[in-house]
């Protein structure tokens, strides 16, 4: 499902459940990595003021931290970029996401280094999304940035508090290794409730 129809979707959900604000943080800041693409940037920057009817202000391009760096396996640790981030997120009422194109992982459960596509503090301020591992099956540049886009919505889903979900197409819903993007639509109402202002 294309971005437009996604929004189009939750357009829809509004309408049927009364128009949902702005939401609840009052700016997002887009951090790139010295490697994003700059149309993805400027893909996710229209689309997610879009989406959250909030200020969304793209940021000069960072290099990522040497410490985060995990050479065995030649990706970044997700948990040590947030914690270079939280620092700079010192504004209870924003949010920061990093955009890069390098490969991330955590350690979850019984898997140790394991690649992932996002990871947030839940709840929290700072997000960090990949989009690695979407290139793996040569995907058009605009289907790889569809993706991407709900990753975001997701990771930034998590940063208000919303754990994994359960509901059918909800963007909330766990990845649990596998890409899942193409199966979903958009935010549950539960899940909306916690991420817009009344």
């Amino acid at each position: 499902m294309g971005v437009a129809a996604l929004l189009a979707c939750g357009r829809q959900r509004q309408e049927a459940g009364g128009v949902p604000g702005r939401a609840v943080f009052d700016t997002l800041y887009l951090l790139p990595a010295t490697d994003a693409d700059t149309a993805t940037m400027d893909y996710l920057q229209r689309h997610l003021a879009d989406s959250f009817r909030v200020p969304v202000r793209l940021l000069p391009m960072q290099p990522l931290p040497a410490f985060a760096w995990y050479a065995p396996r030649r990706r970044y640790w997700a948990d040590s970029l947030l914690k270079w981030m939280k620092p700079m997120a010192h504004m209870n009422a924003c949010r920061w996401l990093l955009v890069t194109s390098s490969d991330i992982s955590t350690t979850r459960k019984d898997h140790f280094n394991w690649g992932i596509m996002g990871l947030a503090y839940q709840p929290g301020r700072v997000a960090a999304i990949s989009d690695y591992r979407l290139q793996e099956h040569r995907r058009p540049p605009d289907a790889v940035r569809a993706a991407l886009l709900k990753i975001a919505l997701h990771e930034l889903g998590h940063t208000v508090g919303n754990a994994h979900c359960t509901q059918p197409h909800c963007l909330m819903q766990d990845a649990d290794g596998r890409d899942k993007t193409g199966q979903l639509s958009g935010f549950c109402n539960t899940c909306r409730k916690r991420l817009f202002r009344p």
